[in-house]
């Protein structure tokens, strides 16, 4: 079954009065319309569904959630363990020096993260 892809991508900020009047009918990244952004509870939570109610989105978005994820984690990883062997940080990458690439590698290699996604 394929989903249809949402026409327009805008992402929407928390900032009050953000979105202008024409950008509250358009589709944001999560198949949402913008104007939802401001339906959210004042704790910041969003709005409540029914009982029954499909949540829009798409199916492999936990997949995706979790891939940035297992990444951040792996990055974060590899810059402490090269700020341990005092090689630096990620921030001295550098396409000519292989240091930074084999920690990133190394740690990408090494991590077991468990994911919110129902599958796997």
């Amino acid at each position: 079954m394929a989903s249809s892809a949402p026409t327009s991508l805008t992402v929407a900020s928390s900032v009050p009065g953000f979105l202008g009047p024409s950008l509250k009918s358009q589709t944001n990244i999560s198949s949402l319309p913008a104007a939802s952004a401001s339906d959210s509870d004042q704790q910041g939570g969003s709005p409540a569904l029914g009982a029954g109610a499909r949540i829009p989105g798409y199916a492999e978005s936990p997949l995706a959630y979790d891939a940035i994820w297992a990444l951040a984690y792996a990055l974060d990883k590899a810059d402490k363990r090269l700020r341990l062997k005092n090689l630096g940080t990620l921030l001295d990458f550098d396409y000519n020096d292989n240091t930074v690439f084999t920690e990133i590698y190394r740690a990408m290699n090494e991590t077991a993260f468990v994911g919110v996604s129902p599958l796997g």
